[in-house]
Order: structure tokens, then sequence, then C-alpha cells
């Protein structure tokens, strides 16, 4: 919404609206300002783009370093609501810069996660099918999280540690 200058009063009386007219229907939402939105929705995506581009010296960077990724998500899943499930949308396309390559999907998607994400909704146009490295990445990411997702979902999450350079979290359940 804040990409396309929808107001967040607009966004709340039409949440408001579809939950009284049937309760039972989701509401999904991506946004770069989810803490501001939520009460606009009941599935926040966030999606705090990398942006990969080639600098003047021929460096690749980020219009977003991938370090920074986790404070998206801390935005939101700090909040303490467990009325809402907090998600992840990361960038699976080019959006106007350089596609991003298996490294970094796999880099930007489990920084987010090991910041509580409990959902990833890979937006990828139709961009999968002629690059390789996309396809790849946005499968080898759903592979892992299927096996790792009674961790996320059900999990205890406990930050461990957390440098410029890494961070490992912990997550316990019952089980394991």
């Amino acid at each position: 919404p804040e990409c396309r200058g929808v107001s967040p009063v607009y966004l709340k009386h039409i949440y408001d609206y579809v939950a009284e007219k049937d309760p039972y229907h989701v509401i999904l939402m991506a946004s770069r300002s989810a803490a501001k939105l939520i009460d606009c929705a009941d599935w926040i995506e966030t999606h705090p783009y990398i942006n990969p581009r080639i600098d003047a010296e021929g460096n690749r960077v980020y219009g977003r370093e991938i370090n920074t990724i986790g404070s998206f998500v801390d935005e939101i899943s700090t909040l303490n609501r467990p009325d809402k499930c907090i998600g992840f949308l990361p960038t699976i396309y080019s959006a106007f810069y350089q596609y991003p390559n298996f490294a970094e999907i796999v880099c930007h998607t489990w920084a987010a996660m090991n910041h509580g994400a409990k959902t990833l909704w890979p937006y990828a146009y139709h961009d999968m099918g002629d690059r390789p490295s996309l396809y790849e990445g946005t499968r080898y990411i759903f592979s892992s999280i299927e096996r790792l997702e009674e961790f996320f979902l059900h999990g205890k999450r406990t930050p461990l540690v957390r440098t410029e350079d890494y961070e490992a979290v912990l997550y316990e359940t019952d089980k394991a």
C-alpha cells in the first residue's frame, strides 16, 4: 500500500467491512510498513527488497543490505500479536535492478525466517521459468522450510548471537 499511496485509514475501513461481512475471510497484505498497517490485515508479508545492482566500480551492491532484513520482520513480530500471521516476501525478481542470485535468495530469506517469519510468499512474476537460480533458490527454500516447519510454526525462538556478519537462532519444540 505504501508504494501506491493507499491510506491506512482506508485500508482499515476495508478490513473492518470485509471482517464484518465474512469473518472467516483472511486478508493478506504485503508492506514495508507492516507495523503501521498491522490492524489492516490478518496476514502481513513484509517485503524489504534487497534490489541487487552493479555500482559504478563494477561491484554488486544492494539497495538494502541483507543483514538488515531481519529488522523488518522484528518490527512486526515484536508487537506480540498472536492474532496476526507474520511472513516474508523475498526479492525473487529484478525490481528494475539485477536479479538476485541463488545465494542472495537463500541468505535474505533465512535472515527473515530467523527473525520470526512464519510464512513465505515469493513474488516472482514470470521470471522463474527462464532463470534457473531463481527457481532453484525458491525450491530450495521451500523444501528446507517444509522440513523445519514444526520449529518455525510451533517452536520457541531464542536469538543466540548476532554480529555484522552472522546470526544464530535456536528453535526448540517439545520434541527437540
